[in-house]
């Protein structure tokens, strides 16, 4: 009999934690609508038989440790788990028979759907490919998945911008750095974006600060793939976009703060495009030293 979850599928488990491979601990939050996320157990005591992965993945172990064995025809693997070690599975990774003896714990994964993934990049089907390897390790790569799940299990309180761009960035730097391939099409090979270009972009942020702004929609202003916008505007402005438009937000409220004294602190939050007045406080806070009310009130 086959279980399958949202992580992957197995024909048969066994062991003191049977359950444990084919358990979901946590989904990303109902209103994500990023890469799908989530928390999985790290067994202590499980063996499954013919497990595959549903879409192209990556591990990280956040707890547990302990030894695994994993069988694919006539070649084994013994493989160790660690905490903050990371693993990659590319599309149709499958293993027939995998064990796991050690302390358990947990595991974030983070899968990338091939439609997804092609749409950020403007790749080809399939452009995107995730190659499989084991027992890595890279604080840089496991923190932005930590960012980016932060985000998720929140339901992206800090908006789609922001998550967007984490995900550009997870992408760039596998690709980068662990082999993830991609072909991209139509893409401008210029480095920075052009003066209409950022006229254009500067002006639609402008009317639009109230709207939860993407990557994917600015990108489209300018015609060109969500990853090179994100590449061509941080070679403009020396700033990340979802940084841009916090600090214009930011801005515009500064004014609102002062000029239009009736309005609540809320009513600025939403009308400056913040998805509440706590992360309106926090980034007023993070950039002028005090609160938005202290300002306020100074001024």
């Amino acid at each position: 009999m086959t279980v399958k979850s949202d992580w992957g599928t197995y024909d048969a488990v066994a062991g003191r934690d049977a359950a444990s491979p084919a358990e979901v601990l946590k989904n990303a939050h109902s209103a994500w609508a990023g890469l799908p996320m989530m928390k999985v157990p790290l067994p202590g005591s499980a063996e499954v038989i013919n497990h595959a992965v549903i879409h192209p993945s990556l591990a990280i172990a956040l707890s547990g440790r302990g030894k695994r064995t994993y069988r694919s025809g006539i070649h084994v693997r013994e493989l160790y788990s660690a905490e903050r070690m990371f693993e990659l599975y590319g599309e149709g990774y499958c293993i027939d028979h995998g064990r796991w003896e050690g302390v358990p714990g947990e595991v974030l994964g983070v899968q990338f759907p091939t439609q997804l993934v092609n749409g950020l990049l403007h790749a080809h089907s399939g452009g995107f490919r995730l190659p499989t390897a084991h027992e890595l390790f890279d604080d840089r790569l496991v923190g932005l998945a930590l960012s980016l799940w932060s985000e998720a299990e929140a339901g992206g309180p800090l908006g789609t911008l922001y998550a967007q761009g984490l995900t550009l960035a997870l992408l760039g730097f596998l690709g980068e750095q662990h082999g993830a391939w991609s072909h991209q099409g139509n893409v401008r090979s210029t480095a920075k974006m052009s003066m209409a270009d950022r006229t254009l972009v500067r002006d639609y942020i402008e009317q639009h600060m109230a709207s939860d702004l993407s990557v994917v929609t600015l990108a489209e202003l300018v015609r060109v793939s969500p990853a090179h916008f994100a590449r061509a505007f941080k070679a403009t402005f020396d700033i990340s976009p979802h940084a841009y438009v916090t600090e214009r937000r930011i801005e515009s409220a500064r004014w609102m703060l002062h000029s239009e004294r009736g309005r609540s602190l809320a009513e600025i939050a939403g009308s400056v495009g913040f998805s509440s007045q706590s992360h309106f406080t926090e980034a007023f806070r993070r950039r002028m030293g005090v609160t938005p009310g202290r300002w306020r009130a100074n001024g």
